[in-house]
């Protein structure tokens, strides 16, 4: 197993930082990473990473840094604190790869990336962690997510505290709500107009 994470350049997801560790929180993998994009200021807020630490590291591009990760995914269960934006981050990475390093394009450089991505099984802690902390949106009738309880938003320490995370979940320690604050209730008639408790 491993666990994984990355920072992004800005919505538009460039990956500019990436970690992995082990499920014990063995480092794997840790690099900055050149997304060839301006980093939005936004993003620099989050996660610290400026343009002059790129620089000054000389990070590689992505495509420098897909045969290491390679080795390290590969044939194993990737654990990811929300998986459905680190792993679009990787899509668009694998995917620029395919069409400016490779040289495909359309549906070819389309399945060069989804056979790259399944190298490896992906698995999502957000919502297991969202289950057991506890805290019911009783409208949307679904448990609320969490943001990761560790880590400082770079891509190594929030790789270790998902994986400290799921370490907690596996021995029934991670931090939840007291059990009588944790859901499912039911939404009242009452609450519909603004009125009345959770019950």
């Amino acid at each position: 197993m491993a666990v994984l994470d990355t920072e992004s350049s800005d919505l538009h997801r460039w990956v500019v930082d990436l970690g992995v560790c082990d499920s014990n929180g063995i480092p794997l993998l840790s690099t900055l990473v050149d997304p060839r994009a301006p980093l939005a200021a936004g993003a620099v807020k989050i996660h610290g990473i400026t343009a002059e630490m790129l620089a000054e590291a000389n990070a590689p591009v992505f495509s420098d840094t897909l045969d290491a990760l390679g080795r390290v995914i590969d044939g194993r269960t990737v654990v990811v604190y929300n998986l459905e934006y680190d792993l679009h981050c990787l899509a668009r990475e694998v995917h620029r790869h395919a069409r400016s390093v490779v040289g495909l394009v359309g549906a070819e450089a389309v399945e060069y990336t989804r056979t790259w991505l399944g190298r490896a099984r992906w698995a999502d802690l957000m919502e297991p962690y969202a289950e057991w902390y506890g805290q019911w949106h009783p409208y949307w009738q679904s448990y609320t997510w969490q943001k990761l309880p560790y880590g400082d938003h770079r891509g190594l320490s929030d790789a270790c505290g998902a994986a400290r995370l799921l370490r907690e979940l596996a021995d029934g320690t991670a931090p939840r709500l007291p059990a009588l604050e944790r859901g499912p209730w039911e939404y009242g008639e009452d609450d519909a107009n603004g009125y009345g408790d959770w019950y």
